[in-house]
């Protein structure tokens, strides 16, 4: 640019401050005037400090004006009382600038006054009244409150109806808006009704403006132009494309060929990228050149290259946009701090955060300067800045920025929607560095302040539930998760429907939360109509459906129904093979899913060379330290357990858990399920102390991690009484004993066989009773009849061998609904309990080598 050009910008930019300084000037004279020649309190007094406010609001000096507004609202009420006309009409002045400086909760409080009480004393038809209603409703869609929006909408339109009539130009705008929130409600929720609706209210508005504005009216033209891009994302492209036709013709007629709306016309239009690149170099022309609805174009334009995926078309305008108010405003004003944001958003999406970074950060500081910490402009630039950081891996910053904040602007009773989308920014930031007890406790706060503001159906509340249940399947505390992710499950139920893709998907994740529990009759019912929806739906061969089917097979087999479950597995594993390949992660997942059923039915000889081959082929396709590889090799060490082979086991669970080790870190439920493992090897062989040793320091790295809720954690506290107690340090089993059963208590249902086993373990060790004394011990009759029974006249060395090791047993048992007693009296008086099936308990190792 040549030195001419900037001197004339500059002159620009001078003349266009002082023009705005001459505007309040005038204003401040005329107030002074009004005062002189009325009094203070006079109408036309109050009239000239409203043209003050607006003026210093344009001018950006935002505190001024909104403390001027709101003396001229205090002195109406006193001078007309608070129902007068004059009062609400300085009422809604106020809730303009509030609007318009998003101070959000100040806005909805006032608006909501004034709707309720101008109702009263003008009448629901009055214009004040629809124009608030309208603006609430608008304000409400912008924080995604889009059910309470359409309401409002509703309300708006049926009352600028009776207001105005049919045949009235004001009851466009209120058409025009009710379509926009239906169809943004339509793409939000997915709901092919709602974007139906906003077509048909849409082509009204057209109709409407046809009739009364005229055919080529340049407003008209707008609404053709927007119900062509509706029909666009409807799908029906001949229909939209006729009607984008008919309007670029007019414009061109109208407007021009260099009009904003004239270009944006064109875009819509475009395919090429030579006629790309031309509507770029045309649109940051008219962007220089200062044409009227230039920014208005230019922002659609920019999000409709963005979703086309015209990343740098869009960033070429996005800057321009930048620069062009850096120029006219300077940088600590309201239209450059959005267009630095718009454009921070771009960089995000396109992957380039370090720009993304540095723009939301001297958004953020601008806000800072300008506006007050509690600023919901301000509050949402900290949520913005902070995702960002998340999104760079900077999580330890982006928990400095959330921490620095609350630390000025501590959370009020009643936060508004940016506090609590912060304080929801800041909980996920503190699960990923495993601050899992903060991390609940905010969640848990903000969950409360959803129900509370936007009811317990609304998609930010049934989101927030969502992620709660997430957080306790996480740690592995899955009876915490469970009626979380049934609400959630029921609520999209409601909302959308039992059919629809989401409630099926939220029915999947419930799914996964029972299977880790006792398995009741109306479980399986519940995921037997699932598994039928998913495949009337999807097929039999979609990835959902097989998920699904293979969490059934795992239900019928807790519940004893190991006939049923195999046949279905095997099933499964045919359509994962058939969709999937033999060589696919998903595919082994399934066989070894099939492999852990072979171990509950005791068929270890089948199982082995099973395991044998699931390793290998894990190992080829992901690697030896993939995740998939050491559980893989865990379940094998399994296997080796239980066929006696407990050198072998112990070699592969050791090297499993120094795979962990270096991988997922000390306190990782990886690790904790190897450590579990190679600690029933140890003690197998009588190494109770290593045993001890690896179990005690593992749970201390775990509880650290995941709080010590979790199932894993659970079983591994079992193994570990199993081992104190076999190396004869009763006291120490007794006090991890009724830790364990407390951990049971928190994390599992007080009827589940491990919580029952946990309680049996602290009466036992405490001598309160002997299990397994007088009177036979009877394991409840299986589905086929068979019983099992010993008395006191078998040796307890026979009884030892049938009860510690019985599969078969439990899983009938389950079927029945049973909690079978296992328990015994050997001959040092000791009371042992069951493992889970998966682990090998401690006592069959022990028993094999006395023998």
């Amino acid at each position: 640019m040549d030195a001419s050009k900037k001197h004339g910008l500059a002159q620009d930019r001078q003349s266009t401050s002082a023009t705005t300084d001459d505007v309040v000037s005038t204003a401040r004279e005329a107030v002074r005037n009004a005062e002189q020649e009325y009094e203070r309190k006079h109408v036309e007094t109050q009239k000239a400090k409203i043209n003050l406010a607006q003026c210093l609001q344009a001018h950006g000096d935002f505190e001024e004006a909104l403390s001027l507004s709101r003396t001229v609202l205090s002195k109406a009420q006193d001078t007309f009382g608070p129902r007068d006309p004059e009062t609400f009409s300085a009422m809604h002045h106020l809730t303009v600038l509030l609007a318009e400086q998003r101070r959000t909760a100040e806005f909805e409080t006032t608006a909501r006054t004034l709707i309720k009480d101008g109702a009263d004393a003008l009448g629901d038809n009055h214009p004040i009244v629809i124009k608030v209603t309208a603006a609430l409703g608008l304000m409400l869609r912008r924080q995604s409150r889009l059910e309470e929006a359409e309401k409002l909408m509703r309300d708006a339109f049926e009352m600028s109806e009776r207001s105005y009539g049919s045949n009235d130009e004001r009851i466009l705008e209120s058409i025009d808006e009710l379509a926009r929130t239906l169809l943004l409600r339509g793409k939000v929720e997915d709901s092919e009704s709602a974007v139906e609706e906003a077509e048909l209210m849409m082509e009204e508005a057209l109709d409407a403006s046809e009739r009364l504005l005229g055919t080529d009216n340049t407003k008209t033209n707008w609404r053709r132009a927007e119900l062509a891009s509706t029909r666009l994302f409807m799908g029906k492209t001949h229909e939209a494309e006729e009607l984008m036709e008919g309007a670029l013709q007019r414009y061109r007629e109208s407007l021009g060929e260099h009009h904003p709306d004239t270009i944006w016309a064109q875009a819509f239009l475009a395919t090429t990228d030579a006629e790309i690149q031309d509507i770029v170099k045309k649109s940051a022309k008219a962007l220089h050149d200062g044409l009227p609805r230039v920014n208005v174009m230019i922002t659609s334009l920019i999000d409709n290259f963005t979703d086309q995926g015209r990343s740098k078309e869009a960033e070429v305008l996005a800057r321009a946009m930048l620069e062009n108010s850096l120029r006219d405003h300077g940088n600590d004003h309201s239209d450059t701090i959005d267009q630095r944001e718009k454009l921070a958003a771009l960089h995000q999406r396109m992957g380039n955060l370090d720009a993304s970074s540095r723009q939301r950060r001297m958004a953020l500081q601008s806000r800072q300067r300008i506006f007050s910490h509690n600023h919901t402009g301000t509050i949402e630039a900290v949520d913005l800045f902070a995702n960002v950081l998340k999104d760079q891996g900077k999580w330890e910053a982006a928990e400095t920025v959330c921490w620095d904040f609350f630390a000025v602007y501590p959370t009020p009773d009643q936060p508004n929607h940016f506090a609590l989308a912060l304080m929801a920014t800041h909980a996920i930031i503190l699960k990923q560095l495993q601050k899992y007890e903060l991390a609940e406790k905010i969640m848990s706060e903000v969950l409360r302040h959803r129900r509370t503001m936007n009811g317990n159906d609304h998609n930010l509340t049934v989101w927030v539930v969502a992620w709660l249940g997430g957080l306790y399947i996480e740690q592995g505390a899955f009876s915490q998760a469970e009626p979380l992710i049934r609400e959630t499950y029921e609520s999209k139920k409601r909302v959308l429907g039992d059919q629809h893709v989401g409630t099926l998907i939220e029915g999947r994740r419930l799914v996964e939360t029972i299977s880790r529990r006792t398995i009741a009759s109306e479980d399986v019912a519940f995921v037997s109509d699932l598994y039928e929806k998913f495949a009337q739906i999807f097929g039999h061969e979609h990835e959902e459906s097989i998920l699904l089917g293979q969490q059934l097979a795992i239900l019928l087999n807790k519940q004893g129904k190991s006939d049923d479950a195999d046949a279905l597995i095997a099933t499964v594993v045919e359509r994962r093979r058939a969709v999937s390949g033999d060589h696919n992660l998903a595919t082994l997942w399934v066989i070894s899913c099939q492999l852990g059923m072979l171990q509950e039915h005791r068929k270890y000889d089948e199982a082995e060379p099973i395991a044998e081959g699931l390793l290998a082929a894990t190992r080829k396709i992901a690697g030896e330290d993939h995740l998939t590889s050491i559980r893989a090799q865990n379940t094998l060490a399994i296997v080796k357990l239980h066929r006696k082979a407990l050198d072998d086991a112990e070699t592969l669970a050791r090297d499993s858990l120094e795979r962990s080790l270096r991988i997922y870190g000390k306190g990782a439920q990886e690790t904790t399920e190897s450590a579990s493992t190679l600690a029933t090897a140890l003690a197998g062989q009588g190494k109770f102390e290593e045993a001890e040793t690896l179990l005690s320091t593992t749970y201390r790295m775990g509880k650290r991690r995941r709080g010590g809720k979790d199932e894993d954690t659970v079983e591994l506290m079992e193994n570990l009484v199993h081992v104190l107690k076999k190396a004869g340090k009763h006291g120490e089993a007794l006090k991890w004993a009724r830790k364990l059963y407390e951990a049971c208590q928190q994390t599992l249902r007080d009827d589940d066989r491990v919580t029952l086993r946990a309680r049996e373990k602290v009466e036992c060790l405490r001598g309160e009773r002997q299990p397994g004394g007088e009177g036979d011990v009877t394991v409840p009759q299986s589905v086929d009849d068979s019983t099992r029974g010993f008395g006191n006249g078998q040796s307890n060395a026979v009884q030892v061998v049938k009860l510690l090791d019985p599969p078969a047993v439990l899983a009938r048992a389950a079927a029945a609904r049973e909690i079978p007693r296992e328990e015994k009296q050997d001959l040092k008086g000791e009371c042992p309990d069951l493992m889970w099936i998966q682990k090998l308990h401690v006592d069959l190792a022990l028993s094999d080598s006395k023998s």
